[in-house]
């Protein structure tokens, strides 16, 4: 089923290999190499001031362009969900891999 979705929008779309692999070793790697929470507080408005509450999330309308849109998207990838009013930290790698390199 998988592979027959892939062949059929391979007609449609020109579709990339992945640089990298979403994985739990890579994710450890990450944060063992970048501080997430600084990147995230890269991301964020000026003259606001950075806020994550105690179930871990923040609130995303804080985040300047293009990462808004990120997250947006990354919350409906993940979660499955349209609210993408809130960002978890946990989410900084994947959005960071994808504005650095350009694939995951």
């Amino acid at each position: 089923m998988e592979q027959n979705l892939r062949l059929e929008l391979e007609k449609y779309y020109k579709l990339f290999e992945p640089d990298t692999y979403l994985t739990t070793s890579w994710v450890d790697d990450f944060n063992r190499d970048k501080d997430s929470r600084k990147i995230l507080v890269k991301w964020w408005a000026e003259g606001i001031i950075f806020q994550v509450r105690a179930d871990g999330f923040s609130p995303s309308i804080h985040l300047r362009e293009p990462y808004i849109y990120a997250v947006a998207m990354v919350s409906r990838l993940l979660y499955g969900e349209p609210d993408a009013t809130h960002v978890k930290e946990a989410e900084v790698p994947l959005i960071y891999t994808v504005f650095k390199q350009g694939s995951l």
